[in-house]
């Protein structure tokens, strides 16, 4: 699972080497504070924190080549564009659009963040929710909002 490779890749780079990291990279709201699914730390205080903003700048970061750098970007593009799972951004998009992204979700709620891959016009959108009364709701306001969105930018176009 992407809890199980994330956990791996913590024990590898050590929490205090992604949390550098994260500071280079300029997200200043990125804490790494445990393992995911560890819910000792959690009972302790200790989280992993995140906002819209930083997880939409690593998105450009990627897409414009400068995370890390740029074979290391090229291969995080690819591997967010077969993202498997869908039924959030992509949900009430056109099929054929193409879109490059993390989603991820918990007891009520849901996440979605993307690049969404359109010819003329790509853009980026960071959909976070949490208190849905079922999983299912918040899967619907992300795909929504990414409809509204996508009007908006086609327009643009």
């Amino acid at each position: 699972t992407v809890n199980t490779a994330t956990n791996i890749l913590i024990e590898l780079l050590g929490m205090d080497a992604i949390n550098e990291m994260a500071g280079r990279l300029r997200l200043s709201r990125t804490v790494l504070g445990r393992r995911m699914m560890d819910s000792e730390a959690r009972k302790q205080g200790k989280d992993n924190y995140t906002c819209a903003d930083d997880i939409a700048h690593i998105l450009e970061l990627i897409y414009e080549q400068k995370c890390v750098d740029v074979p290391s970007s090229r291969l995080m593009l690819d591997i967010l564009r077969r993202q498997q799972q869908s039924g959030r951004l992509q949900l009430y998009l056109p099929e054929e659009v193409e879109i490059a992204h993390k989603c991820g979700d918990l007891d009520f709620l849901e996440h979605d963040a993307g690049i969404i891959l359109l010819p003329k016009r790509p853009y980026l959108i960071v959909v976070l929710t949490r208190d849905n009364p079922t999983n299912k709701d918040g899967r619907e306001v992300i795909g929504t909002v990414s409809r509204m969105v996508y009007e908006e930018m086609l327009q643009k176009e």
